[in-house]
């Protein structure tokens, strides 16, 4: 069997929870993860590194940029994956430049960041591979492909073409970025993630052929988000393109004798590639003693924007006050703010009512110095003026 590559190797990074508390993201690390997850049960990838929150610091990505990722092999595929916040500041020569917000990063002072331009000019051409795709889901990634002439699109669709596209000398690096160098991303994707990262991960499940070029992903992905927020009344345009060389292309290889995954809770009865698939919302009280919990009986199709309702006024749990909904029963999960929209994913969604203790205060009714009665609202006793417990 044709081997594109020696091997596959991905660095992977993804940041929700930030030092600093106000940067703190819903999907960063989830997404990170379900890719590596893919990449390496799908496509037989090696992780040289998962870096996740409080490990994606700036010292630690930088290090396995210039130490780990220079052990690959020269006819290696490499991958490397941010999701993490983007920030862009503008240069003494009035040029937008864009950086990745790391674990200890600081949005207003961005020595503190690493800067694309950085990524782009430095730490790609330093990996030894044969052939790098960076991907990158942060808000104002298109930065990364600047001055980037388009590209051809092509698919991947045998043995010989395969060749082909691995067998240049020439080394050759792409990326795809989640927008462009003025977009903001967008929230609320498939499988629970964004709607970048969502498409990715489908279209790399959803692959039937053995061989799949990044060219192809970068378009899917583009059409699909792009739509996405259109949908949305929102923007969003992935970019795809070349950095380095143009004689070949990254190409994703699957063990073929693994079934690709077409869609969650495929009906055996019907064509994966037919089927209409409809999904649900499901809501759960998570042990309210009173009212009732919100029912939603219609159907929707996957990525369709579904509102997300808000209980009654008697909903209520002893003791505890409501604070919204969240995709798992414990409160880790997602939340879902009750009125706001979403993008229904791909299986369907069960959000639980999200719960908080209630604070309680016993009125001070009497002074306990003087026995004098308070007077509500007082701190202080007005006969003895002491202060109130």
């Amino acid at each position: 069997m044709l081997k594109c590559y020696s091997n596959y190797t991905a660095l992977v990074v993804g940041v929700s929870h930030y030092l600093n508390p106000l940067y703190d993201l819903d999907y960063a690390r989830s997404d990170a993860e379900a890719l590596a997850k893919v990449l390496k049960d799908e496509y037989g990838f090696a992780l040289a590194g998962e870096l996740y929150d409080e490990k994606a610091t700036k010292d630690n990505i930088l290090k396995y940029l210039e130490h780990e990722m220079q052990k690959v092999d020269s006819e290696s595929g490499v991958v490397l994956f941010f999701a993490c916040h983007g920030i862009t500041k503008q240069s003494p020569l009035g040029e937008d430049e864009g950086f990745l917000v790391p674990y200890d990063g600081d949005v207003n002072i961005p020595y503190k960041n690493i800067p694309i331009l950085r990524l782009r000019e430095e730490y790609l051409k330093m990996i030894p591979a044969k052939h790098v795709f960076m991907i990158v889901d942060a808000c104002y990634s298109g930065l990364a492909l600047r001055d980037i002439p388009g590209t051809r699109i092509q698919q991947c669709v045998d043995d010989e073409m395969a060749k082909d596209l691995t067998k240049n000398e020439k080394k050759v690096r792409q990326a795809l970025s989640a927008g462009t160098k003025d977009q903001k991303v967008l929230d609320g994707g498939l499988y629970g993630h964004s709607i970048f990262t969502g498409r990715l991960i489908e279209v790399l499940r959803q692959n039937e052929l053995q061989y799949l070029t990044a060219d192809h992903v970068g378009l899917y992905v583009r059409e699909h988000v792009s739509r996405d927020a259109v949908e949305r009344h929102s923007r969003q345009t992935p970019q795809f393109g070349y950095l380095y060389g143009a004689d070949g292309t990254f190409v994703f290889q699957r063990d073929i004798t693994k079934p690709s995954v077409i869609m969650l809770d495929k009906p055996k009865s019907q064509s994966a590639k037919t089927e209409e698939y409809l999904c649900h919302i499901l809501y759960d009280g998570n042990g309210h003693t009173a009212g009732e919990v919100p029912k939603d009986s219609k159907t929707y199709r996957p990525t369709q924007m579904i509102r997300i309702a808000s209980p009654a006024s008697d909903f209520a749990k002893e003791g505890f006050q409501f604070s919204g909904w969240n995709t798992k029963p414990d409160g880790t999960g997602m939340e879902v703010a009750p009125g706001s929209e979403i993008s229904m994913p791909l299986d369907g969604i069960n959000l639980y009512a999200k719960w908080k203790k209630a604070k309680h205060e016993e009125e001070q009714k009497y002074c306990i110095v003087c026995g004098a009665k308070w007077v509500h609202g007082f701190k202080f006793c007005p006969a003895c003026g002491a202060k109130k417990i």
